[in-house]
């Protein structure tokens, strides 16, 4: 018995002195278990593996964060849907699998300041399904199966490890498992990490429920990558000491891809004679990155085509000084330009580009002009300064007979007079329906800009009565806010040039008071503070925060040093 216990030891040990994990200081000697009972003995193994940072009871300390935490509510989803479980059900697999990489992509999105290319973002969003474990029943075992588990409970702690956090192959369990499905959006890029942060949150509490998770999003702790929470910062001086170098490398980024794209679009219009311009969804034109990188291979498909034409034998000139919109329109506009659609092939683009004929533009921009000339000589008339309608309007015939009728309806009444100090009032035609059987017309205004929101097929008295009334008002109130805007934009940017600023917005729910009470002190702390602020993208708001992509940096109005 003696012998065979030192045997068995001295396997284990050699075991141990071979594995990387374990310093041989720790090891046990041999003089060391002869000291111990005999009865004991059979622990021996299982104490010698402890890992370094092993507690008394012998289980590992985990580095994850606590008890309701993302990280570990994720690693009991990664238990319950891990592909591996499904390896006797093939289509439940290949399902997991596919979603498993959508979920990887988009909690790598929300990593980082600078992390997520357009790509990802737009492949991540979508509908997730997860089939999930519900429960296991392992079958009895036999004496055979007893003896290899035996074997089985003598292997080295750190092949143990391993295995316990790796799920267990269906083929050892009876499984019954169950089907969640729930839509998972990617984050929006223009989003603070805060907002993002409680997107995700959210998002994943659903897709945690469906599968058995108990997750709290309010109260989980976040620490997905550099992000982090500055919801209860203070002190404007720490937090820009700790993201002020990272966002200025992020702001510099932008500044030289922004710069590297102007210069490339100008290259093309001296190669092509093509002038570019672009109509992007908001999703897109939000998020720099996604903006620029498609550009960029717009411009590239676009070269692509255009030496294919030219291999045609089709006469390039026709296009020389042409204007080419990439959007979601198609075809000629009421400008002339041609609108390409950014999710067109090439061969698309090539039947538009040969229907391109220099005429019919000079035609189409004709038209306009004299459509312009109409709007601006009833505007004078009227004593406004502009007269002008919707873009979906603009060339209808619609909108030609409601400029006619109010200009007759004007010049109809011997008793009405050009409106006085009203000249800069706008008046919009909208394509919105009219409400004239109402007891007042559904006309609206637009203080910043001094516009009259005018639904087509309005009475005209209605619109005279309306801007005879209401008119006075709104000049005052725009010259009130075009003397605040003024002032707020010569404060501003003062703080721009003194801090070279790359970028300087505020929040538009802030008043003209808290923007400047914000911009004196960031002037009068510069000794404490202008070495952080350089070459900064900031915006001025209610909260500190980092925005994603860009390395904005989000201050309070009211900071304190």
């Amino acid at each position: 018995m003696a012998t065979w216990l030192t045997s068995r030891v001295s396997l284990r040990l050699h075991r141990i002195s071979t594995s990387k994990k374990v310093p041989r200081s720790q090891l046990i000697s041999i003089s060391t278990i002869s000291t111990i009972p005999v009865a004991q003995r059979h622990l021996v193994g299982a104490n010698a593996m402890r890992r370094p940072y092993s507690t008394d009871n012998g289980s590992p300390k985990k580095k994850s964060s606590g008890p309701g935490s993302l990280q570990d509510a994720l690693r009991k989803f990664y238990l319950k849907v891990h592909p591996d479980l499904f390896s006797q059900h093939p289509k439940q697999k290949e399902v997991n699998e596919k979603s498993f990489q959508a979920l990887m992509a988009i909690l790598d999105d929300f990593k980082g300041l600078d992390a997520g290319s357009a790509g990802r973002a737009k492949a991540t969003t979508g509908k997730l399904t997860f089939y999930f474990r519900k429960s296991t029943s392992k079958p009895a075992q036999s004496k055979s199966d007893a003896v290899k588990a035996d074997d089985k409970n003598n292997k080295d702690a750190a092949t143990e490890e391993e295995e316990e956090s790796m799920p267990e192959p269906s083929k050892e369990v009876a499984m019954d498992f169950g089907k969640a499905e729930v839509l998972l959006r990617a984050p929006d890029p223009s989003a603070t990490l805060e907002q993002r942060e409680r997107m995700l949150a959210g998002q994943l509490a659903e897709l945690f429920s469906a599968c058995g998770v108990p997750f709290d999003a309010g109260k989980a702790a976040f620490s997905l990558g550099k992000g982090q929470s500055w919801s209860d910062e203070v002190s404007l001086q720490h937090f820009l000491s700790k993201v002020s170098e990272r966002c200025r490398e992020l702001a510099q980024q932008r500044l030289q891809k922004e710069q590297q794209m102007d210069i490339e679009r100008t290259m093309f219009y001296v190669q092509h004679k093509l002038r570019i311009l672009t109509d992007f969804p908001d999703d897109i034109a939000r998020d720099w990155k996604r903006r620029t990188e498609t550009e960029k291979q717009l411009l590239n498909a676009l070269e692509s085509a255009l030496k294919a034409l030219a291999g045609t034998g089709f006469d390039m000139e026709r296009l020389h000084n042409c204007v080419v919109v990439f959007g979601h329109r198609r075809g000629l506009d009421l400008l002339g330009r041609m609108n390409l659609h950014m999710e067109d092939s090439t061969t698309q683009w090539l039947e538009h580009l040969k229907t391109v004929d220099p005429v019919k533009i000079r035609e189409i921009r004709d038209s306009g002009r004299a459509r312009s000339e109409t709007e601006k000589a009833l505007a004078t008339r009227l004593g406004l300064a502009y007269f002008y309608s919707d873009y979906s309007i603009a060339s209808s015939f619609q909108y030609l007979l409601y400029i006619d009728s109010v200009l007759k309806a004007f010049d109809g009444d011997s008793s009405r007079k050009t409106f006085l100090d009203m000249k800069e009032i706008k008046l919009r035609i909208t394509d919105q329906p009219a409400l004239n059987d109402a007891s007042e017309p559904n006309i609206s205004v637009d203080v910043p800009s001094c516009t009259v929101l005018v639904p087509i097929g309005t009475d005209p008295a209605s619109l005279f009565s309306f801007v005879s009334k209401a008119g006075a008002g709104l000049v005052r109130q725009h010259r009130h806010h075009v003397q605040v805007a003024e002032a707020q934009h010569q404060v501003i940017l003062r703080i721009k040039r003194k801090y070279q600023l790359s970028s300087l917005l505020t929040d538009p729910s802030l008043r003209f008071e808290h923007v400047e009470s914000c911009c004196r002190k960031l002037a009068n702390h510069a000794p404490s503070i202008g070495n952080m602020l350089q070459g900064l993208r900031l915006f001025i708001g209610h909260e500190y925060d980092v925005k994603q992509g860009d390395g904005t940096v989000y201050i309070k109005w009211n900071w304190l040093l």
